[in-house]
């Protein structure tokens, strides 16, 4: 969890939800500055959600913010939206 300057935030504060991992992407094919808005410095991946932590770390998840970066065109057939994609 992360705050609007990329500050590391405590328990119980609500803020933005940030990834690293060896699965995270490296960059989006073609889109550098798709790229460079999605990270923060040390590799941590922002997908653009927002949540907190409790003292147990157990992720709570609000959403989206209103105002996010373009994300394309969409990546999956619309009749498959808001389905499972296995059950």
């Amino acid at each position: 969890m992360v705050g609007e300057e990329g500050q590391k935030l405590g328990a119980g504060q609500t803020g933005e939800i940030v990834a690293r991992s060896a699965m995270s992407l490296g960059d989006y094919w073609g889109a550098p500055e798709r790229t460079a808005q999605s990270f923060f410095p040390g590799d941590w991946f922002r997908p653009y959600d927002i949540g907190y932590l409790d003292e147990d770390s157990f992720l709570y998840y609000f959403g989206r913010p209103q105002k996010i970066p373009p994300q394309g065109p969409p990546s999956c057939d619309a009749r498959r939206r808001g389905r499972p994609i296995a059950s």
